[in-house]
């Protein structure tokens, strides 16, 4: 029996048992992932400066690299100076990333997409706004946090989001106070 691809409109031809609404295992995959796209999408270009072994880039890579073209760019955020490079994105010291301005990856206008170095893209959803409670760690960093009381003494104090969340991490202020505390 014969039908057309859904995804391609190629023709195929299966026993009638077999008939489905897709040519191949590729076409179904590749319009499942068309349907619920919440991850960087990727565009076939064999041909383009920046595509791999696969052929595929990047759709935000590519929207970038055709507004501003090849070379070293500022980045946007710190003003250091990135180029592009071939399956090296942040992870390679001056290596060019296409960041959203609006943290939304799945937004690829041209107006939204800005070239930034991998340390600024990295950090840049969690630097700590006015206002908001942050411990500072030894190595100068600032984390965000809450604020919790301590379950020995009653006092007020910090906890950083990523230790607040594991329930052994986060009950006391010191570790006198941990020791103080009945055990259960």
């Amino acid at each position: 029996m014969k039908a057309n691809c859904e995804r391609c409109g190629k023709p195929y031809s299966r026993p009638p048992a077999l008939i489905g609404r897709f040519c191949s295992k590729s076409c179904a995959y590749a319009a499942m992932r068309k349907d619920s796209t919440t991850v960087r999408r990727m565009r076939y270009l064999p041909s383009h400066p920046l595509a791999g072994k696969t052929g595929l880039v990047s759709e935000a890579r590519a929207v970038l690299f055709e507004r501003v073209g090849p070379g070293w760019h500022p980045c946007h955020w710190c003003g250091k100076k990135v180029r592009w490079l071939r399956n090296r994105r942040g992870s390679v010291k001056g290596a060019l990333v296409a960041d959203h301005l609006d943290s939304n990856q799945l937004n690829d206008s041209p107006e939204n997409i800005v070239a930034s170095c991998g340390s600024c893209n990295g950090t840049r959803t969690q630097s700590i706004k006015d206002g908001e409670l942050f411990v500072t760690r030894y190595n100068g960093a600032r984390a965000r946090a809450i604020e919790r009381t301590c379950a020995a003494c009653q006092a007020p104090f910090l906890v950083i989001i990523s230790q607040s969340r594991n329930p052994a991490k986060g009950r006391y202020c010191s570790r006198s106070c941990a020791r103080k505390a009945p055990r259960s």
